[in-house]
């Protein structure tokens, strides 16, 4: 199934090890900027974060953190707080316009990493997060979404291959 429409990142529903931590690692300039929620990678060669790219297993750099706070580039090579990841980590997203099913349940997703939703978005057999829970017709207390209409909740987490891809060297 496909989450065409969501309202937001995902958020962090179960820790499953997760831990913040600051003071760890830089941000690469030439990585280019994020907003807070984005997904993260370690790069290889310098240790820094960067946006992740792997949409698809077929991708690569692995998804290791989500972003605390935005970064700007102006900003510089700073350290930047961020929450390492475990395959544990649960997430769980607001979906509108087409409630899940508990089809997807099981099933692998690819993620939407470029119009700033990180949700996951077709169900894949390349997918790098699998959908580990639904709720349907449920909405977020705080959702400013109409009283009527197709939503749900989808939980996902990041596969382990995912978190374990071989890391690609720093954008440059």
């Amino acid at each position: 199934m496909a989450y065409e429409s969501v309202l937001g990142n995902p958020k962090i529903d179960h820790r499953g090890g997760m831990q913040i931590v600051d003071n760890k690692y830089k941000a690469n300039v030439a990585g280019g900027a994020w907003k807070a929620g984005d997904f993260l990678r370690i790069t290889s060669n310098t240790g820094e974060v960067e946006p992740a790219t792997m949409t698809t297993s077929e991708g690569s750099g692995g998804i290791q953190c989500k972003a605390v706070a935005d970064y700007a580039t102006a900003d510089g090579n700073i350290y930047v707080p961020v929450y390492e990841l475990t395959d544990e980590t649960e997430f769980i997203q607001q979906t509108t316009g087409a409630t899940p099913t508990t089809d997807d349940v099981g099933s692998l997703s690819t993620l939407d990493l470029t119009s700033g939703t990180n949700a996951p978005t077709l169900t894949a057999t390349n997918g790098v997060v699998l959908i580990s829970d639904v709720a349907l017709n449920k909405k977020w207390f705080l959702a400013t979404q109409k009283e009527c209409g197709a939503y749900g909740l989808v939980y996902f987490t990041l596969t382990p291959a995912t978190m374990n891809a071989a890391r690609t060297v720093a954008s440059t």
